[in-house]
């Protein structure tokens, strides 16, 4: 049995052991320390799948329905990490969704190589989307899309409203924004850190304000 399948199996059976009593201890813990009533649980459909979003930056919300949902619900989260340095990133998607592919992607790069296989590991059917700003890319429009039957979407993230919220909720929390950073700039060198920019090279850069 390979070893990817022996820690799935280890981990489902962990999941299944401990899941119902620690449930259990923050269901009571939750009923004795707040009030909580949850309405609408008769749309919540029995047998066809579904997917389930909190819509507050809150350090609650997540574990509430985690406690009081009628179904047990898995959290989301990466179970693979590739990395295209050292694979053929399309390839090991294909290996681990059983030579179909992914049935959605996406990429916030806008490098030419990684948009190409956003679609190239985009199962037949599959949807595939561009996030990242710039760039160029260079698809083969009849094996990689038309023959595929895929769907590319385009999707500009975030609107300023969002990202004062996005920013105030990293600042309030502390979340370490840092350890993203590849590069920092000075004012004064604008010129050459856009023209740098430009070209679709470069990790998460930033102009150092002081």
């Amino acid at each position: 049995m390979p070893e990817a399948m022996r820690t799935a199996i280890r981990h489902t059976l962990g999941v299944r052991l401990y899941r119902p009593p620690a449930r259990a201890f923050f269901r009571l813990l939750y009923r004795v320390l707040t009030r909580i009533r949850i309405h609408g649980r008769e749309n919540i459909p029995p047998r066809s799948a579904y997917l389930l979003t909190v819509n507050h930056l809150s350090y609650y919300d997540p574990p509430i329905p985690l406690c009081f949902w009628p179904y047990p619900p898995e959290a989301l989260g990466a179970e693979e990490t590739i990395d295209p340095t050292a694979v053929d990133s399309i390839e090991v998607v294909r290996e681990l969704t059983g030579g179909a592919g992914a049935d959605a992607s996406l990429d916030a790069t806008g490098i030419d190589e990684v948009r190409q296989n956003t679609v190239r590991s985009t199962r037949i059917w599959g949807r595939a989307c561009f996030v990242g700003e710039g760039g160029t890319v260079s698809l083969m429009p009849t094996p990689d899309v038309i023959h595929r039957q895929l769907t590319l979407h385009g999707s500009w993230t975030f609107s300023t409203h969002t990202l004062k919220e996005l920013a105030n909720f990293t600042v309030d929390r502390g979340l370490p924004l840092s350890d993203l950073i590849t590069q920092r700039f000075d004012l004064a060198d604008a010129k050459e850190a856009f023209e740098l920019f430009d070209t679709a090279t470069t990790g998460k850069p930033v102009f150092a304000w002081d």
